[in-house]
């Protein structure tokens, strides 16, 4: 199925490969639109939020598709240091809880990080 790439995890990491203009570009197209009340919709604090998926370097969608369900994603990127895909896993929140977070983390981290490694 496809979801919005705004609230997912995947999608955010996705969104976090691009530059400002596209970014901007695919928010005036595809919308920010609110799915649930964790749902980002606004431009300014999506924008902070991808800032922080680079620096941490994996995607969270925490409940903000749909209630009760998290997930994390992290880069797959090409030999140009270009994300082109991305990897994930996604479960009931209470089994995706923030003290297990690491240990999934490492499920789908495979070293695609933001900053070329």
């Amino acid at each position: 199925m496809r979801l919005p790439a705004h609230c997912s995890s995947l999608g955010k990491v996705l969104l976090a490969g691009m530059g400002d203009k596209e970014l901007d570009q695919w928010v005036k197209v595809a919308g920010l639109r609110r799915y649930t009340e964790q749902t980002l919709t606004e431009l300014k604090e999506l924008k902070t939020h991808l800032v922080q998926v680079r620096d941490q370097g994996y995607g969270l969608d925490d409940q903000e598709y749909e209630a009760g369900i998290r997930c994390l994603a992290s880069p797959v990127k090409n030999s140009e240091g270009q994300v082109v895909a991305a990897l994930g896993i996604s479960g009931p929140s209470h089994r995706l809880a923030a003290e297990k977070r690491p240990a999934y983390i490492k499920l789908v981290d495979h070293h695609g990080d933001f900053d070329g490694s």
